[in-house]
């Protein structure tokens, strides 16, 4: 069984992971590209997954590294894309849940794929 945790936690944060969540993107452009553009420039960058659903577009863009990670929300949060029109950025949480996180995890920690 897990115990309490300490100190206080904001919102609905997630604790940090090596996959960030992007909320508040535009509804129009090509959204996916430009976040492709920004984040695969990074040390530690994976893949990113967009998909568009009711609620609007959700994004995940994963790292190696949990520190990449760090690193790519502090460099992007409030970042402005190309296609958006009212100039709110973007909002970056780290997500839930790593991505790819699903499914069995490989004997002895071998190096998979996605």
């Amino acid at each position: 069984g897990g115990g309490g945790g300490g100190g206080p936690r904001v919102g609905r944060d997630a604790a940090p992971c090596d996959t960030l969540f992007i909320g508040q993107m535009p509804m129009q452009g090509n959204v996916e590209a430009e976040l492709t553009a920004l984040f695969s420039k990074l040390p530690g960058y994976k893949r990113l997954l967009y998909r568009t659903g009711d609620k609007g577009p959700m994004c995940f863009v994963a790292f190696d590294e949990v520190d990449q990670a760090t690193h790519a929300m502090n460099e992007f949060q409030d970042h402005i894309l190309p296609s958006c029109i009212d100039n709110k950025g973007i909002k970056i949480t780290y997500a839930k849940s790593p991505l790819g996180s699903r499914g069995p995890r490989p004997a002895g920690g071998g190096f998979g794929g996605f």
